[in-house]
């Protein structure tokens, strides 16, 4: 298995339709052509495909072979949808027995006397009555209620039918609920009952699985391992790489209370009040061994029969779930977490307190326990506005966290009608950018290559709280933890108990592998476990230092505690100090020693940076490794250490060197302090001073060098494998044109101003509030209210309407009621002052039942008038009704009758065409052909996703005597400007600049006195045609 996964994206990719062998084998190339390394097949809802049949199993042929054909990896999903463990409801279908349980606490506070209290349904567990005085409860004279709770069978139902012709009026009662009927002496008292319940309205299935049930585990995989083995076996470990395993974790189970007595002594369900009291005097005790128990059971029926099986088969068992503690990860082949779920400018949510939300915990159990790689399942939810810059901000942060296989949420197999709306973005060929994906495949790449043969550095471990039952509290004050050393450029590892009992120590440190600790962080939990404990003695009398972060402390002096022993491996500072909306991580290997620095503000920021005590040796030096060919690298010696500007969003890389070359400072495996000491002026780091020169439309300035302004330096990054021994200094790099970077002027170029615009795509008219009326049987209008295209029932609860449901009614049971059918129009109206062709464009599947559409007083058209069209999203289908419309008011209608909640016009409809779009009062027009950069609504195409064109001007009064030079743009845009984007300057080829910097290298020679052209393409998101959210709407 080793080397089969590699850094890179690997895509969840929904099958959510019907999966054709053609459209596969189409899709894969798509992926293959923007450098995807593999794919999840990942069954998902709207696949209509019979999960596991011949039939599914007959494209997932088709994946393979194409995968093959590509040099693809492919990788398994063991579940339809999720989360893992019920193989689609198969596991459950027919064995009652397998039905996960939970447990379902009530209390309350009553006087005396009398008592009636209905219980939740399901098995009476512990039912118990505590004599209070005061607030005080004396817990230890309980009375025990059970013998005093009976069924009731609490709802009536009526029923007309009958035996015989004399009586047709029935009455009966169903619905069986244990109920509590006591008499209890004078007094107040708390009652205490918790029982144990089934799973219900679960995602999906209604029932979910008992995890902890071996036989059910069992039936799991019997139902999707071995059939994937029995067709694929021989492909495991190479073509078919990993299987994953998605979000399951225990909950209650029929065999807790006899394994809890067998392994611990006591009745759990005698203790149960004490569980769910945290003023019981043995709640922690409770607590603490039934978790305990619960992971034991855990790691026992599942976690270890499907490691073991993967291993046996030779397929790497992956994936994320929310672990118990980190330890459980050791069972995973390749380890992974839930997180990069946030855009550029929203801060990140990488070192989340829960463990499956941790991606630098993720890292480190991978590093410690030896696994081939950690994983991210990214980018869920993000929404349709989700652009490049999105996308690599969260890599890089993922990357710099210590994960290298990303996974992204999702590639969406379809987009069509409801579908779109499963946890978006699809990141694939739907996105008008996706062309472009290569690029972000390929930056990854680069710095995969860097990433190599390298580990995460670090003289601090942070112990997981996780073995110490921590509550919600203790889980925040650990993630703020966690978000503090990393602002103040802490290098951290995230370890368990056995990861400490793994290391040696000696001298004050812990040397565990590689990695040399100084200082060990506890944070808060609610009980620590024996071996911790002795564990964190036996390191305190070793010289080590032990940092405890209980829950009301102050992280201020907790860092200044830390900061006694260990000093950041790499300053980055602002007027003084620690630079917080910068991350970095250091990473070492015999040889090389690397930091990856990502700015997650959306600031310009100077930094000073500075090499720590523990890394500074004499004569070593900073170089930044350039990963982009047309970005400089800003890094440049200052008096006392180093400077940059740091720009909004930006990733680059450093390499500390010496005078013979490159080699490992200051590694925390060296378990040995280092002299402080400044960068040698003898070695060559840059010294040179780039050109910036500010390009206007009107105003030109001075090329002459710019005292006090950043140097560019860098170095060419190696071939994947090989270490930068040796390289020429940071000042003597040249460009393939001959030209060094430092000797490279910086113009900056607005993007503002008039602006011709051209669109690649058709515009779009979205159609999404409707008129809606219920018809009656004559076809009159009922009740009419404006609603959105959603599903029917929503529609009926957003417009207020009312309708009679059919009662279905049951023998002996409490009755149903059902949906009616109806008979629904919807109705949409706008002007026209537009002669073109204009199309009806419509994405499969969104309008559900029987339907027809009417333009103002055409011919009906239904399912089969639609074809094939090239407009909005692939795979739409559209018809031409050109010859319908008129000058005016014309109007949309669509007739239908719904026999179903998930009915109706559910979905909007579009109108493509070559027109523009006036939004007040709602009209088809003349396109413009010249307006201004991203305003969209001022421009009339409020809902155009695509591809377009914008051709503004910029002056120079000098062109640059250099042979080449940067362009750095800045944008006229109503708020930040994200989309990736191609430029082209006076008629040249058209350059990528798809994130921060927004910077282009071109040859001067493109370059003219005076006026320029320049052309912008940009690639939108989807946000508009599905949303209608847009930057200035």
């Amino acid at each position: 298995m080793s080397g089969l996964i590699s850094t890179g994206f690997y895509p969840f990719w929904f099958w959510n339709d019907y999966i054709t062998e053609q459209e596969v084998k189409r899709q894969i190339a798509e992926m293959a052509s923007q450098g995807i390394k593999g794919f999840f097949i990942h069954t998902r809802q709207g696949c209509q495909r019979p999960y596991l049949s011949e039939s599914f199993f007959q494209v997932v042929d088709a994946a393979v072979e194409a995968a093959e054909e590509h040099g693809m990896i492919v990788c398994l999903y063991d579940e339809y949808p999720y989360p893992s463990g019920i193989a689609g409801g198969e596991v459950v279908l027919g064995n009652p027995k397998f039905h996960a349980t939970r447990l379902a606490h009530q209390s309350q506070v009553v006087d005396g006397g009398y008592i009636r209290m209905t219980l939740p349904a399901g098995k009476v567990l512990s039912v118990k009555a505590f004599p209070m005085d005061g607030d005080r409860v004396d817990y230890a004279g309980a009375i025990d209620l059970r013998n005093h709770v009976g069924v009731v069978l609490t709802e009536d139902s009526y029923v007309e039918t009958g035996l015989t012709a004399y009586n047709r009026k029935r009455y009966f009662a169903s619905e069986p609920t244990p109920v509590l009927e006591v008499t209890l002496p004078p007094g107040r008292f708390k009652i205490s009952a918790t029982c144990q319940v089934e799973v219900r309205r679960h995602k999906y299935w209604d029932h979910f699985v008992d995890i902890l049930n071996p036989e059910a585990v069992q039936t799991f995989i019997k139902l999707t391992h071995e059939r994937y083995r029995a067709r694929y076996g021989g492909k495991f470990g190479t073509s078919i790489a990993a299987i994953f395993v998605d979000e399951v974790e225990p909950g209650w189970s029929d065999r807790i209370p006899k394994a809890f007595a067998d392994r611990y002594g006591y009745d759990i369900c005698e203790h149960l009040p004490a569980l769910h009291d945290r003023n019981h005097p043995d709640h922690a005790r409770v607590a603490r061994d039934l978790y305990r128990l619960t992971y034991e059971l855990f790691c026992e029926t599942f976690e270890e029969p499907i490691s073991q099986w993967c291993r046996q088969h030779g397929i790497s068992y992956c994936g994320e779930k929310p672990s118990m503690r980190l330890s459980q990860l050791r069972y995973m082949g390749i380890p992974g977490c839930d997180a990069g779920h946030r855009k550029a400018g929203d801060g990140l949510d990488v070192l989340q307190g829960r463990i499956r939300g941790n991606a630098r915990a993720i890292a480190s159990a991978a590093y410690f326990y030896d696994k081939q790689a950690s994983l991210c399942e990214c980018y869920h939810s993000l929404g349709w506005g989700a652009t490049l810059q999105d996308a690599k901000i969260l890599a890089e942060a993922l990357l710099v966290s210590g994960v290298n296989c990303l996974v992204p949420h999702g590639f969406f197999y379809s987009t069509h009608a409801l579908k779109k709306h499963d946890a978006p973005p699809s990141f694939f060929f739907q996105m008008p950018y996706y062309k472009l994906f290569h690029k972000l495949s390929d930056r990854l790449d680069r710095i995969g290559s860097l990433l190599e043969g390298t580990h995460l550095d670090a003289q601090v471990f942070v112990v997981d709280p996780h073995s110490g039952i921590p509550d919600r509290g203790d889980v925040s004050v650990y993630a703020d933890m966690l978000q503090a050393l990393a602002q103040n450029h802490i290098d951290f590892h995230i370890v368990d108990t056995d990861i400490l009992e793994m290391g040696q120590i000696g001298d004050g440190v812990v040397k565990v592998k590689d990695v040399c600790a100084r200082v060990v962080v506890v944070p808060p939990m609610k009980v620590m476990e024996d071996p911790l404990r002795e564990w964190l003695e036996a390191f305190r009398k070793g010289g080590g230092r032990v940092v405890e972060c209980s829950r009301g402390a102050d992280l201020n002096r907790v860092l200044e505690q830390i900061l006694e022993v260990v000093q950041p491996s790499l300053s980055v500072q602002c007027d003084g100090k620690e630079l917080a909306d910068v991350y970095l991580a250091r990473r070492v290997s015999k040889g090389r020693s690397l930091w990856f620095v990502l700015n997650t503000g959306g600031q310009t920021v100077d930094a000073e940076m500075r090499v720590g005590p523990a890394v500074a040796t004499e004569g070593v030096q900073l170089r930044e490794i350039p990963l982009d060919p047309g970005v400089p690298c800003g890094l440049h010696r200052s008096e006392d250490g180093y400077r940059r500007l740091i720009y909004p969003f930006e990733f680059f890389v450093i390499e500390a060197t010496g005078c013979g070359g490159t080699a490992e400072f200051g590694s925390s495996a060296e378990c040995g302090s280092s002299a402080e000491c400044g960068p040698s002026a003898e070695c060559g780091a840059a010294s040179d001073r780039g050109s910036v020169v500010q390009c206007s439309r009107s105003v030109g300035t001075d090329l002459s060098p710019q005292c006090g302004l950043p140097s560019f330096c860098g170095m060419l990054p190696p071939e994947p494998g090989q270490a930068a021994e040796g390289a020429e200094p940071a000042d003597c790099v040249t460009q393939s044109d001959g030209d060094t970077l430092p000797d490279l002027p910086i113009l900056e170029v607005p993007v503002s101003g008039p602006a011709s615009i051209q669109l690649k795509n058709k515009n779009l008219l979205r159609m999404y509030e409707w008129q809606m009326s219920l018809l009656e049987e004559d076809g009159q209008m009922a009740q009419t209210a404006v609603v959105p295209a959603v599903p029917i029932s929503d529609q009926l609860e957003k417009g207020g309407f009312r309708f009679a449901p059919i009662n279905q009614k049951f023998f002996g049971a409490v009755p149903k009621l059902e949906w009616p059918p109806m008979r629904v129009r919807y109705e949409f109206q706008f002007d026209n002052e537009y002669d073109g062709p204009v199309e009806l464009v419509m994405e499969p599947g969104s309008i559900a039942g029987e339907w027809k559409v009417f333009v103002n007083d055409s011919e009906p058209i239904g399912p089969e008038r639609l074809g094939p069209t090239t407009a909005h999203v692939h795979g739409s289908l559209g018809c031409d009704i050109t010859e319908w419309l008129r000058k005016g008011r014309n109007s949309i209608r669509v007739d239908l009758v719904a026999t179903k909640a998930n009915d109706g016009l559910l979905n909007c409809l579009y109108l493509a065409g070559d027109f523009g779009v006036q939004l007040r009062p709602l009209c088809l027009i003349p396109q413009k052909e010249t307006g201004r950069f991203e305003r969209y609504e001022e421009n009339l195409i409020p809902y155009y996703s695509g591809v377009l064109e914008y051709t503004t001007e910029f002056e120079l009064q000098d062109v640059p005597t250099a042979s080449s030079a940067i362009l750095r743009f800045s944008y006229d845009s109503p708020d930040r400007f994200c989309e990736a984007t191609e430029v082209s300057v006076n008629g040249s080829e058209f350059q990528p600049v798809l994130w921060e910097p927004r910077c282009m290298k071109v040859s001067a020679d493109l370059l003219r006195k005076g006026r320029n052209s320049l052309t912008t393409r940009v690639y939108t998101a989807l946000l508009r045609a599905f949303e209608a959210i847009g930057s200035d709407s």
